[in-house]
């Protein structure tokens, strides 16, 4: 009997126009979706490119810091080779732009809020850069990606098809009429459910279908099993966030006796999940996790740099070695200075973001937002993880060149961040085929899936703690 319920809604639903409707609609903000793509991945992929090449073409030779030598070449009549050398390397500053993930659009950029890239270079910490500009003027307020389809149309047209599964059919004498015929009410909720899960998640599979093949077509993009991986997970995890607003929506009708209030119930809830908690959320965090502005950290650092003036004082004169090392050490504590300032500050601004994004996830709404950046490796998530491994490069980049200058004989193998004593190292010229560079590593499928089980997990516990909240209303819900 419940299969019968099951087929009959289902082809209710079919044969429902605004139920075509809501299927022409789903499939072309899919299709919208993917135009957009293209064109934003193919800009996004073509500027991290020039970014590259031209740090590329500064670790061949920095023309900023050469110019000194190819001018002291010119009036000594030496030869001139356009290389760097080590001193060179040391005080190279790096600009290193987080390459568009392959996945952008399941999850998209909001332009200007996230950072994109980073400066970097051998000693100092690294800082946070925006190398892609845009005009403040022209973004949108709502990237058109899956997630935000997800969020904002597919769970709002789940809401309109569910407000009125019970109250609807109460007011139409219709339910009263199944009861009557010895069916069991989770057989109801049972097939009402699955009727209107198929008729959405139909779509949903559709338009992904659709963009997968659409992507194929573009070299642009460069789909592998890891990217259909993730994209299936999040089918989904898709799938949860549509079990659960169809049951908010059949727990607020098995509540309710007239429809509309099970309507305005329904609009108020949804707003709220939706759009208020996952918004003020930042906004608390901000007024209860309050951190330093980039101002009082510069003024932190100049009082503190300011109380190292001593430390610089005899320098004029030879170089001997006592002084090189003394210059060395007041650098070295200089720099001490502000990368622990910079970092702490950083750390702050991480756990101030994550805090948000803690209280942000108390709606399912928000937590489903989170889980789509982290399947997409786009947004907080994505520029996190690039910013770790910038900070893992630089490593990789200051042990090449103080390997590099232990195997000189000729060298003091004195290092430190300050060109002007570039005599005491290494004067060799560098190979840039011999030094790294910045390679971004997104994460596995199975990284994506242990990074998010718990987030999974609590969606779950939402559809199963729903599921049981419609049953036990509607045992008791009056028919009549």
């Amino acid at each position: 009997m419940m299969m019968y319920i099951f087929l009959k809604e289902l082809q209710y639903y079919l044969l429902n126009r605004s139920m075509v409707f809501t299927w022409v609609l789903i499939i072309g903000l899919f299709v919208l979706n993917t135009s957009v793509s293209v064109f934003q991945y193919g800009d996004l992929q073509k500027k991290h490119e020039e970014i590259v090449k031209k740090n590329h073409q500064q670790l061949e030779y920095d023309s900023k810091i050469g110019w000194y030598r190819e001018m002291e070449a010119k009036l000594t009549g030496k030869p001139f080779e356009k290389v760097n050398t080590l001193p060179v390397m040391v005080t190279l500053l790096q600009e290193i732009l987080q390459p568009p993930p392959p996945l952008i659009f399941v999850s998209g950029t909001t332009a200007g809020i996230v950072p994109d890239g980073s400066n970097m270079n051998c000693f100092e910490e690294p800082e946070f850069a925006s190398f892609v500009h845009y005009n403040p003027y022209m973004n949108p307020y709502f990237s058109i990606d899956w997630t935000t389809v997800m969020i904002y149309v597919i769970s709002f047209l789940c809401i309109c098809f569910s407000y009125n599964a019970f109250s609807g059919e109460r007011e139409d004498g219709t339910l009263k009429l199944m009861l009557a015929n010895n069916l069991s009410r989770s057989s109801v909720i049972g097939a009402k459910f699955l009727g209107l899960l198929v008729v959405f998640l139909i779509p949903v599979l559709l338009g992904i279908i659709i963009s997968c093949l659409v992507f194929e077509f573009f070299p642009v993009f460069d789909m592998g099993q890891v990217e259909y991986a993730k994209i299936a997970y999040f089918f989904l995890v898709s799938a949860l966030l549509i079990c659960l607003t169809i049951l908010a929506g059949f727990l607020v009708s098995a509540l309710t006796q007239k429809s509309y209030v099970s309507l305005i119930i329904c609009l108020v809830c949804w707003t709220m999940m939706a759009i208020v908690i996952p918004n003020i959320s930042w906004i608390i965090t901000r007024q209860t996790d309050k951190i330093p502005t980039e101002t009082t950290i510069r003024q932190e650092e100049y009082q503190q740099m300011g109380a190292l003036k001593d430390c610089f004082m005899g320098w004029s004169g030879s170089k001997n070695i006592e002084k090189v090392l003394a210059r060395k050490e007041c650098y070295d504590r200089r720099t001490a200075v502000h990368n622990g300032l910079w970092s702490s500050y950083h750390n702050m601004q991480f756990n101030q973001t994550n805090s948000a994004i803690g209280m942000s996830k108390i709606s399912p709404f928000g937590l489903f937002r989170f889980l789509g950046d982290k399947i997409s490796g786009n947004n907080y998530y994505g520029y996190a993880s690039f910013f770790e491994q910038v900070k893992n490069y630089q490593l990789a980049y200051r042990e090449y060149i103080i390997s590099k200058d232990n195997a000189d004989p000729e060298s003091q193998h004195i290092i430190w961040n300050e060109s002007f004593c570039r005599e005491v190292m290494s004067q060799q010229k560098v190979d840039p085929s011999e030094i790294p560079e910045f390679a971004m590593q997104q994460a596995s499928f199975g990284e994506v899936v242990t990074d998010s089980l718990i987030d999974v997990a609590i969606l779950c516990l939402w559809c199963i703690g729903l599921f049981v909240a419609v049953f036990m209303a509607f045992v008791r819900y009056d028919v009549r």
